[in-house]
């Protein structure tokens, strides 16, 4: 429960600052909810040794949109990351980030149906880290975590104008940039995550 608490505050706390960046400014913008599934695998020599494969996770958060003209616009996020990777002999590696994505967005045609493309960098903030094995004790690893891990983010999606409402569904590519756990470990480890979510912008 800490841990959710903790989590949530961090995600409104991020939306809150958002707002007020948008708010400030004369560009349109919308706040939205969005939610999703992902699948997420390990690299390096940890991910080698226990042959790590793709494990099914979740997204949860909110975001904003802010339109820069017809064509161009941001996207920032905060959402909870809940990232699993599994290996052989009943392994499994858990781990949970507030992720905070800072996007630029192109929409390939302007209208109430807009396709777009987007990339950017993505910042993740560590809440908890966990190996699993059948039959063993759960092995923490956040204080082995960077407590910022840093990111790439590519995707594409639709939005769809709804009245006053917009819908939004996107498919997103998330590739760390350094080693997730701190400088000096002599275990390397990094993770790949697909994910795909829809959303609901206000």
């Amino acid at each position: 429960m800490k841990t959710c608490r903790c989590v949530l505050v961090l995600a409104a706390v991020a939306v809150l600052l958002l707002s007020g960046v948008a708010a400030a400014s004369e560009m349109p913008f919308g706040l939205g909810i969005k939610a999703g599934v992902n699948e997420s695998n390990l690299t390096g020599s940890y991910a080698d040794f226990i042959h790590s494969k793709y494990e099914t996770g979740y997204v949860v958060g909110a975001f904003l949109c802010q339109d820069l003209n017809p064509y161009l616009g941001l996207q920032e996020e905060a959402l909870f990351n809940a990232q699993r990777s599994k290996g052989d002999a009943d392994v499994r590696v858990d781990l949970q980030y507030v992720e905070v994505p800072v996007l630029l967005r192109f929409y390939v045609l302007p209208g109430p149906v807009k396709p777009f493309v987007y990339a950017g960098p993505s910042f993740g903030f560590k809440v908890s880290g966990k190996v699993k094995q059948s039959g063993q004790p759960d092995i923490d690893i956040k204080d082995r975590l960077r407590p910022v891990q840093t990111s790439v983010a590519a995707g594409a999606g639709v939005r769809l104008g709804l009245g006053g409402l917009g819908l939004i569904g996107d498919v997103r590519y998330l590739a760390n940039t350094q080693d997730i756990l701190k400088g000096g470990d002599v275990i390397s480890v990094r993770v790949n995550t697909w994910t795909v979510s829809a959303g609901i912008l206000f």
